[in-house]
């Protein structure tokens, strides 16, 4: 449904569906495996969140994520009263489209049937990884938020 809205043309449209149906068929004829005797898979399954539970929980990932890889970036933020959690929800729970261009939300949705939903905590961490000079130079949380979310 994404590919629909959000395509500049029905032909990339049905080229990008195609490349992701072909890999995700791929990916479970590679781990057919992995199916234990319970007909259910044994070992992790890409995943996309279907409750606002399980993006909180993911979005607390992102956050202990942050916090590891940029430990100066994490305790800045929360110094400016910046709701990691809520920003990092907001972001990963709209697939990451406020954040990057439509191709590049594609290629993270390839990347997601290979290695599970903990790669958009990754790629969001990354991206503000990335800005962190201009998130330090915040001085409020306001400015801060536009960063983390930009607006569409």
């Amino acid at each position: 449904v994404l590919l629909l809205i959000f395509s500049p043309d029905e032909a990339s449209a049905y080229a990008t569906a195609s490349a992701i149906l072909t890999r995700a068929v791929g990916y479970l004829r590679d781990h057919a495996a992995a199916v234990g005797p319970q007909g259910r898979f044994a070992g992790d399954f890409p995943f996309l969140p279907l409750t606002a539970k399980g993006w909180r929980r993911l979005a607390a990932a992102t956050v202990g994520l942050l916090k590891l890889r940029s430990p100066e970036l994490h305790g800045h933020l929360l110094g400016l009263g910046v709701a990691l959690k809520d920003v990092a929800e907001r972001c990963l729970s709209r697939g990451l489209m406020q954040v990057l261009p439509f191709r590049a939300v594609c290629r993270a949705f390839g990347v997601f049937l290979a290695e599970g939903s903990e790669v958009f905590a990754r790629l969001l961490v990354a991206l503000w990884r990335h800005q962190r000079y201009g998130l330090l130079a915040c001085g409020t949380a306001t400015e801060a938020e536009r960063l983390l979310v930009p607006p569409r």
